[in-house]
């Protein structure tokens, strides 16, 4: 029986690093204001180096879901899929808040998968 661990991390990965993501651009461009007024670029590459990860991460869990249940009755692929959709969204530049919108609702329905798995003391 599969475990339902991992779809509860992509749940909570969902929700958090979306809302990561819809932020990012204010950030990133926060960080670009205060680096051209110190006359450095340090924090302006630290932070996309940051979301950068952020967005492959996405993409790598999802598609470690989608291989690890992909013949469990218990966990639509919707999820996964929508990970990696949302990850490799992200990756295309000036789109990654849609990518993170993408990724909020891939987490959300990961999260609603988690009630097919039963009361916890069945698992």
């Amino acid at each position: 029986m599969k475990t339902k661990s991992l779809i509860l991390a992509d749940g909570i990965y969902g929700l958090v690093a979306g809302v990561i993501l819809l932020i990012a651009p204010l950030v990133i461009t926060a960080s670009a204001i205060g680096d051209v007024a110190n006359g450095n670029t340090n924090t302006t590459s630290v932070w996309g180096i940051l979301f950068f990860l952020l967005k492959l991460a996405a993409l790598a869990l999802g598609i470690y879901s989608l291989i690890y249940y992909k013949n469990s009755e218990l966990v639509k692929p919707a999820a996964a899929i929508l990970l990696i959709v949302g990850g490799g969204v992200a990756l295309i530049p000036l789109l990654g808040w849609v990518g993170g919108i993408v990724i909020i609702v891939g987490g959300g329905i990961a999260l609603a998968n988690l009630k097919h798995f039963g009361t916890p003391a069945a698992n």
